[in-house]
């Protein structure tokens, strides 16, 4: 059988999912997905979705998947949907939903692997400086949650800032939040490295 491996988010993994390479979009998960042929790949990311999105279909989306290895980057709109649209956005109930989430999916499968992937920016384009606070409590929240639930995890934040010292922002990330081919190549090797440490 198949190794299931589960891939939940918003738009940055959604990439056009229901449009491009049979489900797979053309971003990271698509990527990921030509190195990995032995595997059952599965993109579950939804465009604009915050993490109260996740929760309202997270047994459809997820606990009914039942994935040997499930991947969540999550947090982004959270912060841009407060500033922007003015959706209420509370780092306590980010943090309670996240548990809640987790907690679904270990109950289900005690042995499931989590790998939890951090949001990402660079001030340019739409981002602002102004984010920063939010952003930084929901960085503080992953950080959290891997330690306490022993998650698998990937820093992408830091990953791209690093990225940033040697290569152009608008050449990493569009509009400082949605990656570019570039990013989403980094992306896609920072996770496959995960993966190898998970399967050694």
């Amino acid at each position: 059988m198949k190794e299931k491996l589960l891939f939940q988010g918003d738009s940055i993994t959604d990439c056009n999912r229901k449009s491009k390479n049979k489900g797979l979009g053309d971003g990271y998960v698509y990527l990921i997905s030509k190195e990995l042929e032995n595997c059952e790949i599965i993109n579950r990311g939804i465009s604009g979705n915050r993490i109260s999105n996740l929760k309202k279909r997270w047994v459809r989306d997820a606990i009914n998947i039942n994935p040997d290895i499930l991947t969540i980057l999550i947090g982004i709109n959270d912060v841009w949907h407060m500033h922007v649209f003015r959706k209420r956005f509370s780092i306590d109930k980010f943090e309670k939903t996240y548990r809640e989430l987790l907690d679904l999916m270990l109950a289900k499968n005690p042995k499931l692997k989590i790998i939890l992937m951090t949001p990402f920016n660079l001030e340019m384009g739409v981002y602002r400086k102004a984010w920063n606070k939010e952003f930084n409590q929901i960085m503080d929240v992953c950080h959290k949650l891997v330690i306490e639930y022993r998650l698998h995890f990937i820093n992408l934040h830091e990953t791209i800032q690093i990225a940033s010292y040697t290569t152009k922002f608008e050449e990493l990330l569009y509009d400082g939040v949605h990656p570019t081919p570039l990013g989403h190549e980094i992306i896609k090797n920072e996770w496959i490295q995960m993966y190898k440490q998970i399967k050694k």
